[in-house]
């Protein structure tokens, strides 16, 4: 994504985890979080959606 921090490999993941594995974004943040990675539900879906309206 321009000018952001993400990588393409950071929103396939998500995306993977998301919408084939069915892991909702919400325990993905609570994965992440025991993890020691704070990452916000609402900044993963603004990654999902941001390249999909760009189009």
């Amino acid at each position: 994504m321009p000018g952001g921090f993400v990588t393409p490999e950071a929103i396939a993941h998500i995306t993977t985890q998301k919408f084939v594995m069915a892991s909702p974004l919400y325990r993905q943040e609570q994965e992440l979080k025991r993890m020691g990675i704070s990452l916000s539900r609402q900044t993963m879906s603004n990654w999902i959606l941001r390249p999909a309206l760009q189009d």
